[in-house]
């Protein structure tokens, strides 16, 4: 059973984008969004996305938690090497931590070879990243991108699932309650090369992390802006041609730090 990223271009949601090159910050999300497979007799197919978390050392995914309620047991859940040659399959997993409520989940990775294989081949977040208040007096963001892997854009072909990633930037909306964040997506977007496409629906985005674009405030307004790239939220949910459903990061920050306490 096979594998195959396939490359795509980033979609603006509403005209939204981020304050510098859409497809180099396209590329640096696209290395955190990790695709989750449905191991079945028959073959691969897509289950969700995660990110990977370095937490001193000990390697954590995360993801929702109704990605896992799909799988019977672990062992049917798989990550894919980003170049395709080979599955990591999370029957090894040491445990699970799960909140139903936030639909959230956390499984936290043995230390072995197959851990590392994911290291080489997936960028990790440090534990940290994010956990922390916004700069006091900071600005909001200019964008926040989402990166994931939609079963609508994966299709089998001699053998092998081939994949294509949806990274799309879009604006926060009010949230109809908290602790919820939305983002807008509707149901038309623009590639960065100008053509407009209608978007995907989302299943197979679920567990995606949700990132904040901010411009560095401290940059010379004559000097190229750099960028700085915050975790917002995972995506749990999605009403298409509206808006996508997060649950913020601290819940997440929380989640850590019971791992850690366990």
């Amino acid at each position: 059973m096979r594998w195959h990223r396939v490359e795509g271009l980033p979609v603006s949601i509403d005209g939204a984008v981020p304050p510098l090159d859409p497809a180099e910050v396209a590329r640096s999300v696209e290395r955190r969004a990790v695709p989750l497979l449905w191991v079945k007799p028959a073959g691969l197919a897509p289950a969700g996305t995660g990110m990977l978390i370095d937490a001193d050392g000990a390697l954590l995914l995360l993801t929702a938690a109704h990605v896992l309620e799909m799988v019977t047991r672990p062992g049917d859940l798989a990550v894919p090497l980003a170049d395709g040659h080979g599955l990591v399959r999370l029957a090894a997993a040491r445990r699970l931590l799960i909140d139903p409520a936030a639909d959230l989940a956390l499984v936290v990775l043995p230390g072995d070879r197959e851990s590392a294989r994911l290291r080489r081949h997936w960028a990790t977040v440090p534990v940290g990243l994010g956990t922390a208040e916004p700069d006091p007096g900071g600005t909001g963001p200019e964008a926040i991108a989402v990166s994931g892997y939609p079963a609508e854009r994966s299709c089998w072909s001699e053998g092998v699932l081939h994949a294509k990633p949806l990274t799309f930037f879009a604006r926060t909306l009010p949230a109809e309650s908290e602790p919820d964040a939305l983002i807008a997506f509707s149901r038309t977007g623009q590639r960065i090369d100008g053509l407009h496409i209608h978007t995907p629906a989302l299943e197979g985005v679920s567990g995606a992390t949700a990132w904040s674009l901010h411009r560095d405030p401290e940059d010379d307004p004559e000097s190229p802006r750099r960028l700085r790239a915050r975790p917002f939220g995972i995506q749990v949910s999605c009403r298409h041609g509206s808006f996508v459903r997060c649950r913020p990061w601290h819940e997440v920050g929380r989640m850590i730090r019971e791992a850690e306490r366990g």
